[in-house]
């Protein structure tokens, strides 16, 4: 059976350094040229800076792909789309399955330095982190950018991470707009908004005909596992992880192999928490 490795462009590329390293004549330029060097090691990669071309919106890269987690006035630095489609292709003749992350509502902090209107607030070193649940332009900004990104990725899976979305949702709680947006929807408080940005996005992900996949904090979310995939990666919360199985989703392990990301390995398991596919991602 073919080995598949979760290649999360937008947030880590851990084995990118050794694929970099054996290009052999034939790979492609953009690995012999030593792009993926922007991106190894990089825990949510875009946090500090957005990392992929979408012509849509040229302020991503042009204003959200400056910085790094070193440098804040690093120039900028992304995958062209069509860097991704060789890598896309590169990948693919080796049996390799690349899954974009796109992270919502939190980690977005590159999206909204370039697109300050889609901001949902955030304090401190956290300004910035979130994009605003209830605005209709911040969804129609999301759609649209998925189009591309489904354009580029053939996998059947995009990723949103979905996780941390409190570090920075301070102003979720103050917002005139978002509280009255809370109270029409009848949401609750401020974790309903979060799942309800979850579930409207999962919707949007299937609409396209892709399965979200997000970390484990979206089992709270009241996705349908029909439409999601979760990452167990607290693993000091095993209710957690016992609660997906429980609701039937597909849950694939994360153990923390580095300070830097997460191994997705062992199994992707079923409602029973048994193997349901073998192989490993990273």
């Amino acid at each position: 059976m073919n080995k598949q490795f979760l290649l999360s462009l937008l947030f880590l590329i851990i084995i990118g350094q050794s694929l970099a390293q054996s290009t052999a004549p034939s790979s492609p330029a953009s690995l012999q040229e030593g792009k993926w060097e922007h991106f190894v090691g990089n825990a949510k990669a875009e946090e500090p800076g957005w990392r992929i071309e979408i012509k849509r919106y040229q302020l991503l890269t042009t204003v959200g792909a400056k910085g790094n987690w070193h440098d804040p006035n690093a120039k900028a630095a992304f995958y062209t789309q069509d860097d991704i489609r060789e890598i896309v292709a590169y990948a693919a003749e080796r049996d390799i399955m690349v899954i974009p992350e796109i992270d919502m509502p939190g980690h977005a902090t590159a999206a909204c330095r370039a697109y300050p209107n889609l901001s949902g607030g955030g304090q401190g070193k956290w300004k910035g982190f979130t994009f605003h649940p209830c605005r209709e332009e911040t969804f129609q900004f999301i759609n649209d950018v998925l189009d591309e990104i489904v354009s580029l990725f053939p996998a059947p899976y995009i990723h949103i991470g979905g996780d941390e979305v409190h570090y920075g949702n301070q102003d979720w709680f103050t917002d005139p707009g978002i509280q009255a947006f809370i109270q029409q929807h009848r949401l609750g408080d401020e974790a309903g908004l979060e799942h309800y940005f979850v579930r409207r996005v999962a919707d949007m992900i299937a609409a396209k005909g892709k399965t979200m996949v997000g970390w484990d904090e979206i089992v709270d979310a009241g996705v349908s596992p029909q439409k999601a995939v979760v990452m167990w990666w607290r693993h000091d919360r095993k209710y957690q992880l016992l609660k997906a199985l429980e609701r039937g989703y597909r849950v694939v392990i994360s153990p923390k192999a580095t300070n830097n990301g997460y191994w997705a390995c062992s199994a992707l398991c079923g409602p029973n928490g048994l193997p349901t596919r073998s192989g490993w991602t990273t």
